[in-house]
């Protein structure tokens, strides 16, 4: 026998009708054991149960007094059980009725007799297994996954008397023991939505989700300030998904976060994203996130805390690590490119400049592409062998430095520059014998190299008839072909377009 809690009384304390409370608070311990003589029925105390009279639920304490009076008996102090709101759904009339369409006979011993072999009396309360026994009867427990909640249970929106300490209280189902449980937990307004409103109101979502009002599953739940109440100064809950643990993923989430922002939106808000993402390139997509609201979830930032299903705290530069991403804590940006790849970036830059602005502004390419004010950017001794690279890839230098200051002002001071007439005095091409004999073929095949050092005014001095009226086109050179094939060409030099076919006469 377990003496317990007044027995019949706080099994039979749930409410009547659409009254939603129930018995949780020990009650001074009846001995109904000892009893069994005086009180062969439980109806004799408990009259009230079978017609939902509450105020008959229980014996008043006067009677104990008939006996216990202090002489013949020794004085007792008992007093009714108080009663604490619950959002349990049951009535005891409505109950026997059902039981009785359905032709079964219930007696309270139905479900209040103590389980195995047990004295008369030995009365306890009616447990949640030993409902789902009868009402739901392949259910493995009651907190199992297929358990009908609803079938018991109210909304706990609608429960509005039920303390915020009882709902803290509240076991929890075994499916949230998993660890991956926040991962899957998204569900759609339905029965499955049904079963979370029984536990939990909006206020329990939005602890996490900072889209929690574009979210139609969380709309569904009704508000309930006492949730807010629990979730006050708790953090979010934000584990890794499998895809963000993929060293790849910060290189190509953009993609993902494109198709389907609002996925990003349950757990980043605009403020994480531009820890990375300084420059314009994804603006579109971090505006359609939602702003973290002052005492509302703060969502994932990089460099800060990410609390994980199973309580652990991982900091957001560890997980990038573990990615195979180097962060800055001072600044918070994610490095994302290879190594080497700042002297090889030239086509990445040239191919997809909008993605280089997800993260990178101007002033950023700057820092390196402005010829004098970084000259560490090239290898110790550069300058001495940079010719061959200049020579090759003049396109490339010409992207920091500006080849008729800078380089000239170098091979100037080197005694490399022409003097005077360009070509007949300077020493620059004095590597190659009577170099201005034969320099209209390299002029033919790569002009832009001499424009770094000459400018038009220098091969006029020569090749024009106000100068020495040199042809500066070879032998056999036909102006007619060449002004059919291209004549963007030949307005390099002629103004006016190319000459007929009768002259081959220098330009003017």
């Amino acid at each position: 026998m377990r003496a317990r809690t007044a027995a019949i009384a706080v099994a039979f304390a749930v409410a009547s009708g659409s009254a939603l409370w129930a018995l949780t608070r020990p009650a001074p311990a009846f001995p109904h054991a000892k009893h069994a003589s005086l009180f062969p029925l439980c109806i004799g105390c408990h009259e009230g149960i079978p017609s939902g009279d509450r105020t008959a639920f229980y014996p008043d304490s006067g009677v104990c007094v008939r006996c216990h009076d202090g002489a013949a008996r020794k004085a007792v102090a008992w007093s009714r059980p108080a009663r604490e709101p619950s959002n349990l759904r049951f009535s005891h009339p409505d109950h026997d009725a059902r039981a009785a369409a359905k032709g079964d006979t219930l007696t309270c011993a139905s479900c209040h007799a103590q389980p195995g072999p047990a004295a008369k009396m030995a009365v306890g309360r009616a447990t949640p297994d030993a409902c789902v026994a009868c009402h739901m009867p392949r259910t493995r427990q009651h907190l199992a996954l297929e358990s009908t909640c609803t079938t018991c249970h109210v909304p706990i929106a609608r429960a509005a008397g039920v303390p915020v300490d009882t709902i803290a209280a509240f076991p929890k189902p075994e499916t949230h023991a998993a660890a991956d449980f926040v991962l899957r937990h998204r569900t759609t307004p339905g029965e499955a939505l049904a079963r979370c409103a029984i536990c939990h109101a909006r206020e329990s979502c939005a602890r996490c989700h900072l889209n929690a009002d574009k979210v139609p599953a969380i709309a569904a739940l009704a508000s309930d300030r006492r949730l807010g109440q629990l979730a006050l100064g708790r953090a979010g809950e934000y584990p890794l998904p499998p895809s963000h643990a993929d060293r790849e993923w910060p290189l190509r989430h953009g993609a993902a976060a494109r198709k389907r922002i609002e996925a990003c939106a349950n757990c980043h808000a605009q403020a994480g994203c531009r820890s990375c993402h300084i420059g314009e390139g994804a603006a579109r997509a971090i505006a359609a996130l939602p702003v973290a609201r002052p005492g509302g979830p703060s969502g994932v930032v990089l460099g800060g805390g990410a609390a994980h299903a199973d309580g652990a705290r991982r900091d957001g530069a560890a997980r990038m690590a573990a990615a195979g991403v180097a962060t800055s804590q001072a600044r918070r940006v994610a490095r994302v490119h290879p190594a080497g790849f700042a002297v090889r970036h030239g086509t990445a830059a040239a191919t997809d400049q909008p993605a280089c602005s997800g993260c990178h502004q101007t002033d950023f390419c700057v820092k390196c592409h402005d010829g004098p004010t970084k000259p560490g950017f090239h290898p110790t001794n550069y300058v001495s062998r940079h010719a061959t690279d200049s020579y090759a890839a003049r396109s490339e230098c010409s992207s920091c430095h500006n080849t008729q200051a800078f380089c000239q002002t170098c091979h100037k001071g080197a005694g490399l520059a022409a003097q005077g007439r360009a070509g007949t005095g300077g020493s620059f091409h004095n590597g190659q014998p009577l170099w201005l004999l034969q320099h209209g073929q390299a002029a033919r095949q790569g002009l832009e190299q001499c424009a770094s050092c000459h400018a038009q005014s220098t091969c006029l001095r020569c090749h024009s008839q106000a100068g020495w009226g040199v042809d500066p086109h070879g032998p056999g050179f036909s102006a007619e072909r060449m002004g059919d094939r291209n004549q963007v060409t030949c307005k390099r030099c002629h103004v006016g377009g190319p000459p007929g076919p009768a002259s081959s006469a220098p330009p003017r």
